[in-house]
C-alpha cells in the first residue's frame, strides 16, 4: 500500500510540473510582444480636460485582451475650438479623431484618443466613440461616460474602449440580443447592460486579425532593420574608398 501511495504521488508532481511548464509557455507567449526589440504599442492620447484616472485604471485589461504594451503619450492637446458646431455644442468626432493622429508616434499598432467633450457624427444625436475607417485608432468621449460611481466609470470607459479598439481590427457590430461587446450602446444604460467581453466568433476573428497585424509588424521591423544595415555598409565602403 505504502509502495502504491508513493507511485501516485510521484505520478502527481509529475502532472504538476507538465501544467506548470505548459502555463509558464502561455504567459511567456502572451508577453512575447513586451520585449524590447519589439517597440510596437497601442497608444493612448489624453486630450486636456480629460479624466485621467480611469483612463488608466483600464491599461491592465487592454493589455490583456489585445497582446499589445499599452503606452500613455506624454502629449496633452489642447481642444480646438474649429472642432465645435455652435449650433448643436457638440464636435465633429471625424475632425478630432484626425487631429489625433498627428501626435501618434510611427511605432503605434493602434491608437486610443480620449476626449472630454460631446463628440457627434453626421445626423446621430450623440457618439461615445469612433473608429477611424483604415482602422489606425479610436477616439472615445468622456462626456456622458463618466456619470455614476468610479467603478462604473471605469467599466463603462473599458467597455468603450474594447468595442471601439473592436472595430479597428475589422470587428462588425454585433446583434442587439449577443452578449458581447460588440453590440451596439445607444445609451449610457445599454453601455452598461452589455457585457466588457467578445462572444467567441468576434474573439476568434480578433486574434486573427492581432496575429495579422503582428506578423506584418515584425515584417517591417525585419526590413527596416536589414535597411538600416544596409545604409552603414554603404556609408563604411564609400569612406574605405576615399
Amino acid at each position: 500500500m505504502q509502495s502504491r501511495a508513493l507511485l501516485i504521488f510521484y505520478a502527481l508532481i509529475a502532472i504538476l510540473s507538465l501544467c506548470s511548464g505548459a502555463l509558464a509557455a502561455q504567459a511567456q507567449e502572451k508577453t512575447a510582444v513586451s520585449r524590447p526589440d519589439f517597440p510596437f504599442a497601442i497608444h493612448i492620447l489624453i486630450f486636456e480636460g480629460v479624466e485621467e484616472e480611469p483612463v488608466l485604471g483600464i491599461i491592465p485589461g487592454l493589455e490583456r485582451e489585445f497582446g499589445f504594451p499599452v503606452v500613455v503619450l506624454d502629449a496633452r492637446p489642447a481642444v480646438d475650438p474649429e472642432w465645435k458646431d455652435p449650433e448643436r455644442n457638440q464636435y465633429q468626432a471625424l475632425r478630432v479623431l484626425e487631429a489625433a493622429t498627428a501626435w501618434v508616434p510611427e511605432n503605434s499598432a493602434r491608437f486610443l484618443a480620449f476626449f472630454p467633450e460631446d463628440l457627434y457624427i453626421g445626423q446621430m444625436g450623440f457618439v461615445f466613440g469612433l473608429a477611424h475607417p483604415d482602422g489606425r485608432g479610436a477616439v472615445i468621449s468622456q462626456f456622458r461616460l463618466l456619470s455614476g460611481e468610479k467603478k462604473r466609470q471605469t467599466q463603462r470607459l473599458y467597455g468603450e474602449a474594447l468595442h471601439e479598439l473592436g472595430h479597428t481590427f475589422g470587428l462588425e457590430h454585433c446583434p442587439a440580443q449577443a452578449q458581447c461587446v460588440m453590440r451596439v450602446a445607444r445609451t449610457v444604460q445599454a453601455a452598461d447592460a452589455r457585457p466588457n467581453v467578445f462572444e467567441p466568433a468576434c474573439r476568434q476573428k480578433l486574434d486573427a486579425a492581432i496575429r495579422d497585424l503582428k506578423s506584418e509588424l515584425i515584417q517591417k521591423q525585419t526590413a527596416k532593420g536589414k535597411s538600416a544595415e544596409t545604409g552603414v555598409q554603404e556609408k563604411e565602403e564609400k569612406s574605405s574608398e576615399k
